[in-house]
């Protein structure tokens, strides 16, 4: 714990100082450096903010959360930061009132030697009262599920309000051998804590995509997953995926992407990503997405497989107004115990002036099955539920520094 308390504070300053410094507006065409400076006002009502069994306590939560995006772009570098913070104050429970409820600080590193090399990293790290967030899949849309591999796709299942951490660094390197074929490489490192357990997550990746036709390409990818849990509780797994992308029209395409997986322990079982996307013009665009995958939840006691099935659907009827709706479905089994989670959730933004906007959300969850973490038992008969609803106003100013 001391080790992982060092680890995420030496992180969390590195990345904020980065934050502070690096991170532009993506100008096409434009080199230099750029500042966003951002912030959010918002007023939540949470039905049940513990994320209780029973005896659910419902609360308005007044959040305020600054944040700011700067650093330099041009054509052979890029370099990306980001440091966000939630200040939270509760109408009734006073208690949980906390300056630093939610703190966010991120690093996108990416560098072109010569036109056919791609160098890249990230950097992330998380600290939350909420630990159900890390439990979803970190900087995606619900519905655009990424293959299994980097990072691991997530079980959505809840957990109660308490101090967790989320450490994340991404290397990888892509070459374009010809015109047609490219490969590439990565490994991820993942650790997270909560509740004094420890969870870490070793993913390496070798891909290669070949673009067979105008219309076609076919990839292959390998990945090795190393779970442990405490440091000593370890699964591995292997996956071969190979998969295939075709466009039907401009506006539509499908991806599927499916091979089996094997655990050094015994026994074998198969990853899927499956995906289609439509794009309606300047109007939106609707994905529907299917996961399966071995993945590990902060807080388990072990590596379980989750599928999951999300649909992503995004409507712009005026220049100024965007409407999302995002139906999710979780399976998750974890030895015998199984967690199901159901969720949808509505949001909408108008655009007040260039600077301004106003945002409105309705967020429904329920989970039926609680799996075991280290000390807790599986409740498989447990329900929770939970509705949350956001009203707020968000300002952010993009401007060139030098």
């Amino acid at each position: 714990m001391g080790i992982l308390s060092w680890k995420a504070k030496a992180a969390g300053i590195w990345l904020l100082i980065m934050g502070g410094i690096l991170f532009p507006a993506l100008v096409r065409g434009q080199e230099g450096f750029y500042a966003t400076p951002s912030f959010s006002l918002t007023e939540i009502y949470d039905d049940n903010i513990f994320s209780a069994v029973s005896g659910r306590k419902g609360d308005f939560i007044t959040r305020l959360s600054p944040g700011i995006l700067a650093g330099y772009e041009s054509a052979p570098l890029t370099i990306l930061g980001e440091y966000t913070f939630d200040g939270e104050l509760f109408a009734h429970r006073t208690d949980l009132n906390k300056a630093f409820a939610r703190q966010k600080a991120a690093l996108d590193f990416r560098y072109l030697p010569v036109r056919l090399l791609t160098l890249a990293l990230k950097g992330e790290f998380i600290e939350t009262v909420t630990p159900t967030q890390l439990n979803l899949i970190a900087g995606l849309p619900p519905g655009a599920s990424p293959p299994p591999g980097t990072p691991p796709p997530r079980t959505g299942v809840a957990l109660a309000r308490e101090r967790a951490r989320h450490f994340l660094v991404d290397p990888s390197v892509a070459y374009r051998f010809t015109p047609f074929i490219t490969g590439n490489v990565g490994y991820t490192f993942i650790e997270e804590t909560v509740r004094g357990t420890t969870t870490d997550g070793h993913i390496g990746k070798l891909g290669a995509e070949y673009r067979h036709t105008r219309l076609d390409t076919g990839s292959l990818e390998y990945f090795v997953r190393t779970f442990l849990f405490n440091k000593k509780n370890e699964s591995r797994f292997h996956t071969i995926l190979p998969g295939w992308t075709h466009d039907f029209t401009p506006q539509t395409s499908a991806t599927l992407k499916a091979g089996p997986r094997f655990s050094e322990r015994g026994g074998a079982d198969v990853d899927v990503a499956a995906e289609v996307r439509h794009r309606m013009f300047r109007q939106g665009d609707a994905v529907l997405s299917y996961t399966r995958t071995t993945t590990a939840a902060i807080a388990s006691s072990g590596a379980s497989t989750t599928d999951n099935v999300g649909l992503l659907f995004r409507y712009r009827p005026w220049e100024h107004v965007e409407l999302t709706f995002s139906p999710n479905y979780y399976h998750t089994k974890l030895v015998s115990n199984t967690a199901n989670v159901y969720s949808v959730k509505f949001d909408a933004s108008y655009d007040i002036t260039r600077w301004l906007s106003a945002i409105a959300s309705y967020e429904h969850r329920f989970e039926k099955g609680i799996l075991p973490g280290f000390g807790t038992p599986a409740r498989p008969s447990a329900e929770v539920v939970n509705n949350i609803f956001v009203l707020g106003l968000t300002t952010k100013f993009r401007t060139r520094v030098y």
